[in-house]
């Protein structure tokens, strides 16, 4: 079979069924993606970017949460599993002499992370400050005797 057989362009002109197969195909290959991109799926909810540091004494957990307050979010612990829960609402509203906008978006997000069971659980603090939320959780004494340095030698 040739590459030119291949082309919709080259078939029978009565062969509409061809070119709607076409179109089907190209739109049914982006899967998940293409339902969450055309029908505004994306814009409902998010995940916001987070860093874990590891220390001697502490795990330290930046999670960027812009536009949102602390009243929006939540912070749980559950055994290992500390848990961080949004919601972002926002609604912009303009009137003018010849238009009237209104934008609103909305969105929530949940984030689970497994620690270190040696966390001193009653010492965890959270705060929130300019669309960043810091949580620090100090580690147990039980913990901070487990760490033992390693010699490094060259071979």
């Amino acid at each position: 079979m040739a590459l030119k057989d291949l082309a919709i362009w080259n078939k029978k002109s009565g062969d509409v069924g061809e070119i709607d197969r076409f179109f089907d195909d190209f739109f049914s290959d982006f899967g998940r993606f293409s339902s969450s991109l055309f029908s505004g799926e994306r814009f409902r909810s998010f995940s916001p970017k987070i860093d874990i540091s590891d220390s001697e004494s502490s795990v330290d957990i930046n999670a960027e949460l812009p536009g949102m307050d602390e009243k929006d979010v939540q912070v749980s612990l559950k055994e290992d599993i500390l848990t961080i829960k949004g919601e972002k609402k926002n609604s912009n509203e303009k009137k003018e002499k010849d238009y009237y906008r209104v934008e609103r978006s909305f969105g929530s997000f949940e984030r689970s992370i497994r620690i270190p069971k040696e966390i001193n659980a009653d010492k965890i603090k959270a705060s929130f400050k300019n669309g960043v939320l810091s949580i620090s959780l100090p580690k147990s004494e039980k913990a901070k005797e487990k760490i033992r340095q390693i010699e490094v030698k060259a071979s």
